[in-house]
């Protein structure tokens, strides 16, 4: 065997398959559950006025399973770091591409903040409406509407912290 041919096997038996794994792998902090995830993270709040919470990926085969063991069920949550992005409230006719998938927000950018390694963010705002998007391959995510066509719409109110979990949802059900 050859050692160029060598190396080249050696290549593809311990570096490409490093190259393959899921930058979204969960990360286990000083919590089991969702719930003691976003009691932790409410507990990081320092500020006294604007928006925070939680961001969550979940996917997998969230369909409900009958019977017990069953094996079809790969349903998983966990928090991942991603750029949050804080616009003015924003209708839909004020955007480009199709949701939940955006290609283009036409409304003034307030805040850009980019969650930590438990899904933890947290952003100062003045009072108002704005709407919230998640960077994602390369496009904003929303996938929440009001009734009035308004994207993800958060109020921020005087004095106060809003809190929410953020979920980047490919899951199946």
């Amino acid at each position: 065997m050859s050692f160029c041919y060598l190396r080249y096997l050696l290549f593809l038996v311990f570096v490409l398959p490093l190259s393959c794994t899921n930058h979204d792998e969960p990360v286990r902090g000083d919590w089991d559950t969702l719930p003691e995830l976003h009691a932790n993270n409410q507990g990081k709040i320092t500020l006294e006025q604007g928006y925070a919470g939680t961001l969550i990926l979940k996917e997998g085969n969230c369909m409900p399973m009958v019977g017990v063991g069953q094996s079809g069920n790969t349903c998983r949550s966990y928090p991942v770091k991603r750029t949050i992005r804080i616009y003015d409230y924003t209708l839909q006719e004020e955007t480009e591409g199709d949701g939940p998938f955006f290609t283009l927000v036409n409304t003034l950018l307030r805040e850009r903040v980019t969650t930590d390694h438990e899904g933890f963010f947290q952003v100062e705002l003045p009072p108002g409406n704005y709407s919230v998007f998640i960077e994602e391959a390369e496009k904003l995510y929303a996938n929440l509407w009001d009734g009035q066509g308004g994207i993800h719409p958060i109020t921020v109110a005087a004095d106060s912290i809003g809190y929410e979990q953020l979920t980047l949802d490919y899951a199946v059900y």
